[in-house]
Parts: C-alpha cells; structure tokens; sequence
C-alpha cells in the first residue's frame, strides 16, 4: 500500500544513491522488499529524483550568484523582478510539479490527484522508441545464443 512510510523510504533510498553519484537509479517503485510496484510511487520517485537532481548540484558562493551589488542597487522595499541578474537566473529555481508549497490549500487528495492525472498523461501519450536496426540485430543474435544453451527436456 502506498502510503507515508512508502514515500519517506523512497526518498530515504533515492537520497544515498545520489549523493553516492551513482549513475543508475534501480527499482523506483517497488514496495514489500520487492512483491510489488507502484505506479504512483514511480511518478512520486521521479519528483523526488528530479529535487535530489537540483538539491546535490550543491550551491555557488561567488559574486555572480551572491549578487551583493543587486542587493544594494535595489535597496530596501525595491524589488527583483526587472533587474537584469533575476532574469538570468530565475529558472535556475526547481519547483515541483507534484507537491505543493501552498500551506494554505495543500492536501493529501490533492498531491493524489495529481499522481493520478500524471500516471494518466503518461499511459495515454507514451511512444516507445524505435531501436537502431543495428541494435535489434545485435539483440537477435543474443537471443538466439541464449536460446541455443537452454537446455532441453528429456
């Protein structure tokens, strides 16, 4: 059952694989040591990965990223939005998709609703890819080996 103790080991999990910079991220999903996948733990997983993503990127101390000279030139009750340095840097920011940072109206119903919506749009727009030719071929030949060593029945 997918639940909060579900989330928190995923995350749990997804934490240690990313900040040991492995390369390959293994079994998003799973519950029940392995007896069962959750597609809603799946798109929960990819959020959580992608805030990991952002998180262990680590955070620049320099003069461009401090910006001190903006602080100053807009001064107390001035604003951020048409100075140059916000500009071109304000998509560096990660916002979920999934959870809210609305305090106010944030709920359960409405993180699942959302799952839900996504596990949606992914079944009814996915197109798998077409494999190279070559691949496939090479994939045919592994397959026929292995065909060929299985044993037969007596």
């Amino acid at each position: 059952m997918l639940d909060e103790q579900a989330v928190a080991e995923t995350t749990m999990e997804l934490f240690s694989t990313m900040i040991s910079k492995a390369n390959i991220v293994h079994d998003v999903g799973v519950m029940d040591h392995c007896n069962s996948v959750s597609p809603e733990l799946v798109v929960l997983a990819d959020e959580i990965i992608e805030g990991l993503k952002h998180y262990t990127q680590g955070v620049q101390v320099n003069t461009e990223e401090l910006a001190l000279d903006v602080i100053k030139e807009v001064g107390p009750g001035g604003h951020f939005l048409t100075n140059m340095h916000t500009l071109r840097n304000f998509k560096k920011v990660w916002y979920p998709s999934l959870f809210s940072r609305d305090m106010q109206n944030s709920n359960e119903s409405l993180v699942r609703g959302k799952v839900t919506e996504k596990i949606k749009n992914i079944m009814e727009s996915h197109q798998v890819p077409q494999l190279d030719k070559t691949i496939l071929m090479e994939l045919e030949k592994w397959n026929a080996k292995l065909e060929s060593l299985k044993p037969t029945a007596k």
